[in-house]
């Protein structure tokens, strides 16, 4: 198998349609993309790390999914660690939830329903939540 760089990647999908997401998995872009960078589709390569700074001599967390490099300070990474953690509990409560009600025999849209209403108690919406 053929494995390119990400900015080799970048030049044969330029014309390919697709989302702009870091990688869907499900649009051609994205397919195309993760097999040209040696994984299958939907499969996301992701590092983390930490560094210090040459420029400022401070502690630095690194946090790369496939070819997305991001580098956050200390006091960022802890709030970003803090919302993974709330989402992986909130995420948790939500497939008990799911699955004690539809054992239970509720249809899957009244449950659907109450998990958007959960989901918007819990977090002010029943989207994403985007914090900065």
């Amino acid at each position: 198998m053929v494995k390119l760089s990400a900015s080799e990647v970048s030049q044969v999908l330029a014309g390919v349609p697709g989302c702009n997401s870091v990688e869907c998995g499900e649009c051609l872009r994205c397919r195309v993309r993760a097999l040209l960078m040696g994984r299958p589709p939907g499969e996301h390569a992701i590092t983390v790390g930490s560094l210090l700074s040459a420029r400022t001599k401070q502690g630095l967390v690194e946090f790369i999914v496939n070819d997305e490099r991001l580098q956050f300070p200390l006091e960022k990474a802890r709030e970003i660690y803090a919302m993974f953690g709330g989402a992986i509990e909130a995420a948790t409560t939500d497939q008990i939830v799911y699955e004690l009600m539809r054992d239970k025999g509720l249809p899957e849209p009244a449950v659907l329903a109450m998990l958007a209403e959960m989901r918007e108690k819990r977090q002010g919406s029943k989207g994403t939540v985007h914090a900065s």
